[in-house]
């Protein structure tokens, strides 16, 4: 895996507005929660694992919010030299990018 300088996730980080980083912040702890509850990594996560995190929030979420989650966990990964796939699989139903 390649490091990732502090630097440039402050730099990647700076492009998003203050309430989107929040919410990103709140998305993965809530990620993590459920993750650890049921002995899951959180990080790397596979494509299955996230689909069925995003549809246990399906319930009580709308879809705009479980998007946002998704772009989060995307985002997330990214900053740590992951690949999230959300262009099939499980997740896709929740990408917002997908048709």
């Amino acid at each position: 895996m390649i490091a990732i300088d502090a630097a440039v996730l402050d730099y990647a980080a700076s492009g998003r507005a203050e309430n989107t980083r929040r919410a990103y912040k709140a998305d993965r702890a809530d990620c993590e929660r459920w993750c650890v509850a049921r002995a899951l990594d959180p990080l790397p996560a596979s494509t299955a694992q996230v689909g069925v995190y995003l549809a246990s929030l399906a319930g009580g979420l709308k879809s705009s919010s479980i998007g946002r989650g998704l772009a989060a966990l995307v985002a997330w990964h990214r900053e740590h030299g992951h690949l999230l796939e959300t262009a099939s699989g499980p997740a896709a139903k929740f990408d917002k990018a997908t048709p």
